[in-house]
């Protein structure tokens, strides 16, 4: 599918093939390669091509480039569930930021193939706080600090900054087909910052922090 944006005149392409997967993943990891943990990236990027390979034909999954000059300056893939938009990855070149790209490729994300989506949850790649966590927060996400830890952990215990919690539950995985559990409690937070993420990665042995972005959408009926 390509459409003509009206609005900044640039066509948005869905991947539709390998070739396109393979260029949109380059893109991406071109993109986070200006953060230090590069190691890491490299790791997600890998997971996240397969999972680009695996439902190239999957009404539920999406991934869009705009390019200009046969080059990839923006994508973005994400997938839906329930009535919920997963923004997994969205990346824009720095040579083309600050021109309305991301609110672009959103936007379209939102208002295509009449989907009915009710919230997006994104979920950055990055690490540390960066200048989409500012976009997200200016444009009315709620900012969701994210610890999860395969010990069960007691988490008020460690809330040194008195974070008022927004869920705590037990979740799964498959681990080579063996069920393994680990607990996860979500606190939201006003300011994300890399501090909480080091507290809890530091205190807690074997722990995972990384922050979400929440937004609720008001539909007309």
């Amino acid at each position: 599918m390509m459409v003509e944006s009206k609005e900044w005149n640039r066509k948005i392409t869905r991947c539709k093939t390998e070739h396109d997967i393979n260029r949109i993943v380059s893109f991406f990891e071109s993109v986070f390669s200006e953060n230090d943990r590069m190691e890491n990236v490299k790791k997600t990027s890998e997971f996240k091509k397969k999972m680009m390979y695996d439902n190239i034909n999957n009404e539920n999954y999406y991934i869009y480039f705009i390019e200009e000059d046969n080059k990839i300056i923006a994508g973005i893939y994400y997938f839906i569930i329930d009535e919920i938009m997963y923004l997994d990855v969205l990346a824009v070149d720095k040579n083309y930021r600050k021109k309305g790209l991301t609110r672009l490729l959103i936007n379209y994300a939102l208002n295509h193939d009449n989907l009915c989506i009710n919230k997006i949850i994104v979920t950055p790649d990055k690490y540390d706080k960066d200048k989409s966590f500012n976009y997200y927060i200016h444009t009315g996400f709620q900012a969701i600090l994210c610890v999860s830890c395969f010990n069960n952990i007691n988490y008020e215990k460690y809330n040194k900054y008195n974070l008022n919690i927004f869920s705590n539950n037990l979740e799964t995985f498959n681990d080579n087909g063996v069920v393994k559990y680990y607990s996860t409690i979500k606190y939201y937070v006003d300011n994300p910052t890399k501090e909480y993420v080091l507290y809890y990665e530091n205190t807690i042995k074997e722990c995972y922090c990384y922050y979400m972005f929440v937004k609720n959408l008001k539909r007309e009926k």
